[in-house]
């Protein structure tokens, strides 16, 4: 149970959860409450860097949560496949405009996991992925497909008995 402090006052948190009982989406509102911050701390000095990493993909083994991937996300603006050039530039982006590649795989590296761009369709029926540790290729998905890529991160570390979800009460 969680509680929060507000003028002396102890409030509890109630823990929202998704209909697969992970974590859902806390607020009702869709405000990016980080977008002052980060915005700032874009505008500091040369010298100090930062990493926004996207996502960490983690799953539960053995009781313990254990990192199988960094997703990186892209929206493709419209709602058709881009053409070639468009995913090229994302690759151009990352490897050489930003050095976010540089940055990514580092701690993807540290994580010993694979970092990915996944590059989606604003209504999110179209995927694409690219292997920024492999360099491998960008892979074409549906939404059902992707969904079972994302199920597949990680299945060579789970075994039927270490399936113990540490979040489970």
């Amino acid at each position: 149970m969680s509680f929060a402090w507000k003028v002396g006052v102890k409030q509890m948190l109630v823990k929202v959860t998704n209909k697969h009982g992970g974590k859902g989406r806390q607020r009702k509102d869709r405000e990016d409450r980080t977008l002052g911050y980060r915005s700032w701390r874009l505008e500091q000095a040369r010298g100090l860097y930062t990493t926004d990493v996207d996502q960490v993909e983690w799953r539960a083994i053995g009781g313990k949560l254990v990192p199988v991937a960094i997703l990186e996300l892209t929206r493709v603006d419209g709602d058709r496949r881009p053409v070639q050039k468009y995913f090229d530039a994302i690759i151009d982006r990352f490897t050489n405009r930003d050095s976010q590649k540089q940055t990514i795989t580092y701690v993807a590296d540290k994580l010993n996991v694979n970092a990915f761009i996944v590059a989606y369709l604003q209504n999110l029926s179209q995927f694409y992925v690219y292997n920024l540790s492999e360099g491998d290729g960008w892979k074409f998905y549906s939404k059902s497909e992707y969904k079972t890529w994302l199920s597949s991160l990680g299945a060579e570390l789970i075994t039927t008995e270490e399936t113990e979800d540490p979040f489970e009460l």
